[in-house]
């Protein structure tokens, strides 16, 4: 190749270059950005931070107890089918795939000796590990999350909702009911003074030797009647001013306005507890029908406590003033009592479920008038 050619080949690349390089500057001088030239809009600049600087969401984590007051045996049961592929739940049921759960609530972990459990769960027993409603929660959720190596291939219940109806049904499948943990009393309000009606959350009964829902009370002081206050006669007026006092409703009136399909409603969180068709035996607590203008700490075969026992002794009957004053709050009502419910404060709730208990009966009580 002559020195020609070869010229001929750098200068079509020194050309090329020098095109490439114009090209640049002239798309550098049409479209270079003008500054400070009318209004811009600045764009949002991105989170830098890892989300350092955002607010936490707070989420209310609502206590086992005050979920297990609201839940429902009989929602459980249907829950409970999930389970029934692996497990027995009756009395005298044996071991099936998984371990017979008939009085497992406040059984040691790992207490059936003819069932072969995992390691995890029978280290747990001999730490003393127990089957509290707490720890039959946090099992429930992710049984692997909590015993892990457990031979239990169930994925877990996610629905509060559900976790609690069934933990209720199990509280059922026992000869001796554990009762629900206690809701503290600092979560209930206390009613204000002047106020006509409390307000106050309702908890549902606990379970383990519940008193009658309707089995524990005293009587009611005489209800006050309302006072009128007689205006004095202005001048020349022949006929005096009457100005009626705001009063609170009475029982009487609750009762009349008081709705038993309602009632049937509230007594859903006591039949973790109370029979209340006709023929029901004992439960943790005694059958309620019939039980308006019954004498106190009559059923054959319960166990009642001494306070309730001595006021049988006395002649006291459950009438509806003595109903109602012991919904409010039975253990303050009655100290000694054995029943844990926490009590009903809305007359409403009270009124509607004396109401249905007045419809539990062969020879109903009336109303007071």
């Amino acid at each position: 190749m002559n020195a020609f050619e070869i010229n001929k080949i750098v200068g079509a690349i020194l050309g090329t270059l020098l095109l490439v390089m114009g090209v640049g500057f002239l798309a550098d001088t049409i479209y270079a950005p003008i500054k400070d030239r009318g209004v811009g809009y600045a764009l949002p600049e991105g989170n830098t931070t890892d989300g350092a600087g955002e607010e936490a969401v707070e989420v209310e984590v609502v206590p086992l107890a005050v979920l297990l007051a609201s839940a429902s045996a009989s929602d459980g049961a249907r829950v409970a089918r999930k389970c029934q592929a692996c497990h027995n739940f009756a009395s005298g049921e044996g071991n099936k795939s998984g371990p017979a759960l008939f009085n497992v609530v406040g059984a040691a972990i790992a207490a059936n000796a003819d069932f072969g459990y995992s390691d995890t769960l029978l280290e747990m027993k001999a730490a003393g590990g127990t089957w509290t409603y707490a720890a039959l929660n946090d099992f429930l959720v992710s049984p692997k999350g909590f015993a892990p190596g457990t031979k239990m291939s169930f994925a877990g219940i996610g629905k509060e909702q559900d976790r609690v109806d069934l933990l209720a049904y199990m509280q059922t499948q026992s000869d001796s009911p554990v009762p629900f943990p206690t809701i503290e009393t600092a979560e209930e309000a206390a009613p204000v003074a002047e106020e006509t009606t409390p307000v106050v959350e309702e908890a549902a009964p606990a379970a383990e030797e519940a008193a009658p829902v309707a089995e524990e009370a005293a009587p009611v002081a005489e209800e006050t009647t309302p006072v009128v206050e007689e205006a004095a006669p202005v001048a020349e007026e022949t006929t005096p001013v009457v100005e009626e006092a705001s009063a609170e409703p009475t029982l009487a009136s609750l009762l009349a306005a008081a709705d038993a399909e309602k009632g049937v409603r509230v007594a859903r969180k006591c039949s973790a507890c109370h029979g209340f068709k006709e023929g029901d035996g004992n439960k943790v607590g005694p059958p309620l029908y019939d039980v308006m203008g019954r004498n106190l700490g009559e059923i054959q075969g319960f166990k009642y406590s001494d306070a309730l026992l001595e006021m049988g002794a006395a002649g006291e009957v459950w009438t509806y003033e003595n109903m109602n004053a012991f919904l409010i709050k039975p253990r303050d009502y009655i100290s000694g009592t054995k029943m844990s419910f926490a009590g009903l404060r809305k007359e409403e709730d009270r009124a509607n479920l004396m109401a249905y208990m007045q419809t539990l009966s062969a020879d109903p009580v009336a109303f007071p008038e």
